[in-house]
């Protein structure tokens, strides 16, 4: 289990409206990180080349790098940068970190010109916000080998057609049911879902 240094600002009891972005930032990185850690799936990642979007504090990037990755971990602020850094400090492992807002072209062609990438990571990406750049963007980031694992809440994500769904797991598989709602309302809020470039 990795350690990790938190944002102490993100939410606290005084503004408990402010906390449903960062449940869902937490849930979806803890299954991220569970499926990047499975025995399935690190055993595929040593020497793999990943990139992770919107990676805070970079918990699921410090398990690829803990698999044998090579780990491109960015985001759009500075501080989760540092965050990221000091995180896998703590963890004894290495991987690099970049300053990527995905509306900036300029940043865009910086992170594209690092891959090609195996992998491509992005947990709870405020996909709400920007549907359409998010796959413009992870069209050019990514090859028809890129497998690219996106978690957000249930259903919450339908690929369009030049991307090719290979999975969906539910976040039930990771010990994240919710058995405290009752029979019949005990699935996870979560899912993992996989999916490559359509090869047309």
């Amino acid at each position: 289990m990795t350690r990790n240094l938190l944002q102490d600002d993100f939410c606290t009891s005084s503004k408990m409206g402010s906390c449903d972005h960062l449940i869902n930032q937490l849930s979806c990185g803890l299954q991220a990180t569970s499926w990047l850690a499975s025995a399935r799936t690190c055993s595929t990642l040593r020497g793999a080349k990943v990139l992770e979007l919107g990676a805070g504090v970079g918990v699921a990037s410090i398990a690829a790098a803990v698999c044998g990755a090579q780990v491109l971990a960015t985001d759009n602020a500075v501080r989760s940068l540092a965050l990221i850094e000091a995180n896998a400090a703590m963890n004894g492992v290495s991987l690099r970190t970049g300053l990527f807002d995905w509306h900036n072209d300029q940043q865009l062609a910086q992170i594209r010109s690092a891959g090609p990438f195996d992998y491509i990571i992005g947990a709870s990406l405020r996909f709400e916000e920007w549907w359409s750049r998010l796959w413009q963007s992870l069209g050019l980031l990514s090859e028809t080998r890129t497998k690219i694992i996106l978690v957000h809440t249930t259903d919450g994500i339908t690929p369009p057609l030049q991307f090719q769904l290979l999975e969906r797991t539910s976040g039930d598989a990771f010990g994240m049911a919710r058995p405290d709602r009752g029979e019949g309302n005990d699935h996870s809020d979560f899912e993992v879902v996989v999916m490559q470039k359509a090869t047309s």
